[in-house]
């Protein structure tokens, strides 16, 4: 990562208020912590990794780096206005469907005129298209095959890397099986992505690798300058050996990665906040 991480954070009791200096694990999440002054048995607040996001005055080390990384993606996108970010959201649930799309059919979802949505749609650098202009893929999600495989409503999608599996679900409203392989092994890789959770990764201590993005690189060709070099891993251990990846590599675990998917989507879609897909954009297209 670009930063290292802080390793000591200041715990709050918050049934007594005395404070304490405490060292946080960088392999796991402290979930109960003793408080010396009461001796309450401290947990986590509802939605919290851990007793540091929760009553620190810095984030779990996990939660830091899906922080981090989550920073460098935003700003390497370029920035949408609110119109934009439901024109962006509309074209994702539109691809879903499985078929190629058309400004036609997404200004009739925002409401817009098909001049307009063409016009937004031509200054966007990571929209692409078939033979006869219809797009086919867009910021991670793509109808054409990949190795990532999603399976959402009956349907099989594609992505472009790993992590989109991760925050895809959430934008579309629905939950996808995914299916992808190790890049170190060539091992099968299974897991459920939900809107708000992961469930039944196969393997179970599966890690994503990582590079920072650069926005001249990823607005010059996003697959090629970041998409490619995020992959799944049987471990941690097997990303930081790979040889293949560059020097300025990094890894997250699965649940470093969803988190900063997490905050990758609230980020870009602050206006919209990714409501859930209206049930007529979830039936077979």
């Amino acid at each position: 990562m670009s930063s290292a991480a802080q390793l000591e954070s200041t715990l709050t009791c918050p049934a007594c208020g005395y404070a304490s200096r405490e060292r946080m694990p960088t392999d796991a999440c402290l979930f109960f912590w003793n408080c010396p002054s009461c001796r309450a048995r401290v947990r986590p607040k509802e939605g919290d990794c851990c007793v540091f996001c929760s009553y620190g005055d810095v984030p779990c080390p996990p939660v830091q780096a899906a922080r981090d990384l989550a920073h460098h993606v935003l700003a390497a996108y370029p920035a949408l206005d609110e119109f934009e970010q439901r024109l962006s959201l509309a074209l994702y649930r539109e691809l879903a469907r499985g078929v190629p799309v058309t400004p036609q059919v997404l200004a009739g979802r925002v409401g817009a005129s098909s001049d307009e949505v063409a016009r937004r749609l031509n200054d966007w650098h990571a929209v692409r298209r078939d033979e006869l202009q219809r797009i086919v893929g867009y910021w991670g999600l793509t109808i054409v095959p990949t190795q990532h495989k999603m399976r959402v409503a009956g349907r099989e999608l594609y992505a472009w890397c790993a992590w989109d599996t991760l925050f895809l679900p959430a934008l579309l409203g629905v939950s996808a099986e995914v299916h992808s392989v190790c890049r170190a092994t060539g091992a099968p890789v299974r897991l459920t992505v939900g809107p708000n959770a992961l469930d039944a990764p196969d393997p179970e201590n599966l890690a994503l690798s990582f590079v920072l993005p650069e926005a001249g690189a990823m607005r010059r060709d996003v697959v090629a300058s970041f998409c490619s070099h995020v992959h799944f891993f049987m471990s941690a251990e097997l990303a930081a050996a790979c040889r293949e990846l560059p020097p300025s590599a990094f890894v997250l675990t699965l649940g470093e990665a969803f988190e900063a998917g997490r905050l990758r989507n609230s980020g870009r879609y602050w206006a919209s906040g990714f409501p859930a897909a209206p049930a007529d954009e979830r039936r077979s297209g």
